[in-house]
């Protein structure tokens, strides 16, 4: 199969396509988005330029499938969580458990998406990266509430939970990218949401 100049070379090379999408994410979140050509990319596989738009089109479709790609995998997260069995903390902490070692498997595609999120675009293609923020919060507020009514957390207002909860998130990847040494981990995370649930947690009945 081939098409736009490509003739098979690079093309049949196992993993060139994902070994692109990583060297992608490399250099963006290290130079920026518009900083990176497609020459630089390509050079960083040993494949040439028509292998890139053979899978992606362009730079932009290239950084559309990463982005994208990342969606997929944050929304089976957060699925898998919702649906698993067991108490509302139990779900909770998969669920922020699952999310973190996302960032920790991907660090660099966490630091593209701060890069993106809190600076310029970098004429960047444009993507909602608001939507992880909002998805993760729903998710959160809604196991919330959910043990709010069920008794098994204290009765108050879900949001102030989930605050505090999704702060707990934050502080844990602010760790992983900016303190990769203090060794903060999936664990770590899971001390810290057992000291937030002590608070929110209803006591038992006695009687």
């Amino acid at each position: 199969m081939s098409g736009d100049g490509v003739t098979g070379e690079g093309l049949s090379e196992p993993g060139v396509r994902e070994r692109l999408l990583k060297a992608a994410v490399e250099l963006f979140a290290r130079k920026g988005y518009a900083a990176c050509g497609v020459q630089e990319i390509v050079a960083a596989c040993g494949v040439t330029k028509p292998v890139l738009y053979y899978y992606f089109g362009s730079k932009e479709g290239l950084f559309l499938e990463i982005m994208n790609n990342a969606l997929r995998l944050f929304e089976a997260t957060i699925a898998g969580a919702l649906s698993s069995e067991g108490s509302v903390r139990h779900r909770i902490c998969r669920l922020l458990d699952g999310v973190f070692g996302l960032i920790l498997d991907n660090l660099e595609l966490a630091r593209l998406a701060h890069s993106l999120y809190f600076g310029p675009s970098q004429d960047a293609p444009v993507f909602d990266l608001e939507v992880f923020h909002q998805r993760l919060q729903e998710a959160v507020r809604g196991l919330v509430a959910e043990g709010q009514a069920s008794g098994e957390l204290k009765a108050g207002e879900p949001e102030t939970v989930a605050v505090a909860l999704l702060g707990a998130l934050d502080i844990a990847e602010g760790i992983a990218l900016c303190h990769p040494d203090w060794g903060f981990g999936r664990e770590q995370l899971q001390q810290v949401l057992a000291v937030i649930f002590e608070g929110a947690q209803a006591s038992p009945n006695r009687g």
